[in-house]
């Protein structure tokens, strides 16, 4: 491993609305990527062993359906 010189970037002060902002949309993030995971689950459990799905079952709005690299 080597080092470089210190690149030239000009320093920004995170202000707590700033960091507050930066926590926010992660948490979001991470709520949205648990819940796509979770449906996916769900979806792949129903069509592998040919099961119902759950009555109270609400698929969120921003859910898209990934397609691993063997459906392609």
């Amino acid at each position: 491993m080597t080092s470089s010189a210190k690149l030239p970037y000009p320093w920004q002060r995170l202000t707590e609305e700033d960091k507050q902002a930066l926590v926010d949309s992660t948490r979001q993030e991470q709520t949205r990527q648990a819940m796509s995971g979770y449906v996916s689950s769900l979806i792949r459990w129903v069509n592998q062993f040919n099961n119902e799905y759950p009555k109270d079952l609400v698929v969120p709005k921003e859910f898209r359906m990934r397609l691993s690299p063997s459906w392609r």
